[in-house]
């Protein structure tokens, strides 16, 4: 018989401030999703980690890879490999990621301490987009996770819908998150996905020098909040992220959050990211990654 204090120890460790709440795939996973904030729905550049919108793989050109690795408070710790590809009108995306929760007291029912145990969980996502009218595509994302208890194993999956709209130097996005099952799929006691509708326009200014994102992002029974996102590359090389996260539910972390990528182009793209975000007393969170586009 499953233990509820395992699995509500399970999710008072999963720590996330992208939408959707406490699920493994919306944990940001990559340096761009920790900088900005979790305003990355109008994310230009190609997506990165985990938290893909697929109406964007529509405009891909170029494949890509990318190895991110990131820390956040309280000895939590994860890693992820993704990769993008252009197919014709379309594109598609398939990604993996690792996280690890540390050690953490076990108990059962009736209060006895069973040991420590190191929650685990591994999520996997494969997204695919296509050009659907003139300048309008839509994608989706099917996302699954496997939870790592002691020795229990606990699984679930969703997928994202969303559609992406060009005009000029403004792009317009809708997308609807964490639509499936309630979770986990293989026991008794279940639980409902937290759907979330997010949308966004990102605007480029001085021949494309300067990206401006702003996001709104409504969940169910939380309240909506906005989000801003800004990249800047003042040397064609160096691109300097600044996010913003109007998100209340969460007052000891900032809401800011900081970033840099590097990226040197040629025959093949590389690109070297780091982001930061404060957690108050808890610590911060920080990612970094290396990335390839060919």
């Amino acid at each position: 018989m499953r233990s509820i204090i395992l699995f509500t120890v399970l999710l008072s460790g999963l720590v996330s401030s992208a939408p959707g709440g406490v699920m493994p795939w919306n944990q940001p996973a990559s340096p761009a999703e920790i900088a900005l904030s979790g305003a990355v729905l109008d994310l230009t550049s190609e997506p990165q980690g985990l938290s893909l919108n697929p109406a964007l793989l529509a405009g891909i050109k170029w494949k890509g890879i990318s190895s991110s690795g990131i820390l956040w408070p309280m000895d939590i710790y994860g890693g992820s490999v993704s990769g993008v590809f252009p197919i014709a009108q379309a594109g598609a995306a398939a990604g993996i990621s690792y996280w690890n929760y540390g050690q953490l007291d076990a108990y059962d029912r009736v209060g006895g301490r069973l040991g420590t145990i190191e929650p685990q969980t591994v999520s996997v996502l494969l997204g695919f987009g296509r050009r659907l009218y003139g300048n309008l595509s839509g994608g989706i994302n099917l996302k699954g996770a496997v939870f790592t208890i002691g020795s229990n194993k606990d699984y679930s999956w969703c997928s994202d819908l969303a559609v992406s709209y060009d005009f000029r130097h403004l792009t317009a996005n809708l997308q609807l998150r964490d639509l499936g099952p309630r979770y986990p799929v293989n026991d008794s006691l279940k639980y409902d996905l937290v759907k979330t509708f997010a949308a966004g326009v990102n605007r480029t200014f001085f021949k494309d020098r300067l990206a401006a994102s702003l996001q709104i992002n409504a969940a169910e029974y939380q309240k909506w909040h906005p989000l801003l996102g800004l990249e800047y590359s003042p040397l064609k090389a160096v691109t300097v992220r600044l996010g913003y996260d109007g998100d209340d539910n969460k007052p000891e972390r900032s809401k800011l959050g900081l970033g840099v990528c590097f990226r040197q182009t040629g025959k093949q793209d590389y690109s070297v990211e780091y982001g930061y975000r404060s957690w108050g007393v808890l610590g911060t969170a920080q990612a970094f990654s290396l990335g390839m586009s060919f």
